[in-house]
This record gives structure tokens, sequence and C-alpha cells, in this order.
């Protein structure tokens, strides 16, 4: 258990590297992380492997869980750097969206290049209307409370 640890933490540095490249949009922090399935696709490939296989196995479960709360503080560390707020849901539609983008190249490989690449700035579309719902929405709370 300790080498597949060891294993996994190594994926963990690898995918902080590209988290940690400067970014200046939700978009960036997702494009980094669809170029490190680029570069070193051995990273996601294993680590859909070892998610799938946790499902079966507690003990590697737990393992796997603080790994994915360690990329939870990566993203936010993202994405307070770009200006947003991380709040908790934000972080988990971005983990969501990044481990989507991660999967399909893993299941779909190189050739599912262009969508792949393209997803990121179609996200950010979406997640910068939701939040600019969900500001307007608090404003208006705002203004309607004597």
């Amino acid at each position: 258990m300790a080498v597949l640890e060891a294993a996994l933490e190594s994926c963990l540095e690898i995918s902080r590297s590209y988290l940690e490249r400067p970014r200046t949009d939700v978009a960036e922090v997702l494009s980094h992380l669809v170029q490190m399935t680029r570069e070193r696709p051995e990273v996601p490939a294993f680590l859909t492997e070892v998610y799938v296989f946790a499902r079966h196995a507690p003990e590697l479960l737990d393992i796997v869980q603080r790994q994915q709360n360690s990329y939870r503080q990566r993203v936010r560390a993202s994405l307070e750097s770009t200006g947003l707020k991380g709040d908790d849901d934000l972080i988990e539609v971005v983990l969501a969206i990044g481990d989507g983008l991660m999967y399909q190249r893993v299941i779909f490989g190189e050739g599912h290049t262009n969508a792949t690449e393209a997803q990121p700035r179609g996200a950010q579309r979406q997640l910068m209307a939701l939040l600019f719902q969900q500001r307007v929405g608090s404003l208006s709370q705002e203004l309607q409370q004597p």
C-alpha cells in the first residue's frame, strides 16, 4: 500500500506543477489540466485506474479521498489567484469539470484533443454566467431589504 500511496503522491506533485502555473481565469486552470493530460498521459490514466479500483478497496479509498482533498486545496488556491473566491460549491464544480476533461482524454485518447482543448473556455463561460446570476440575485435581495 505504501508504494501505491507514493505513486499517488507523485501524481499529485506532477499535477501541482501544472496547477501552479500562472493563470488569469478559470479557463486557464482547466487548460493547464488539459495540458497535463497531453504531456503526461500516464498520470490521468493511472489515476483513473486507481480511482475505479478504490471503489472495491476501502483501504485505498481513504488514500484517494485524501488525495482529492489535496486537489481541492490546489484548485482553491488556483481560483483565488485569478481573483475568484473559491467557495466549496465552485471548487466542486471545477473539480468535476477537470475530472470530466481528464476522463474523456483517457478514454478517447489523442483523437479527442480538439474537443478537450476547446472545453475549458466553454466551461469558463458557463461558470461565469452562473457566478453573475448568483451575484445579481444576492444584490437584488440586498436592495429589497428595508
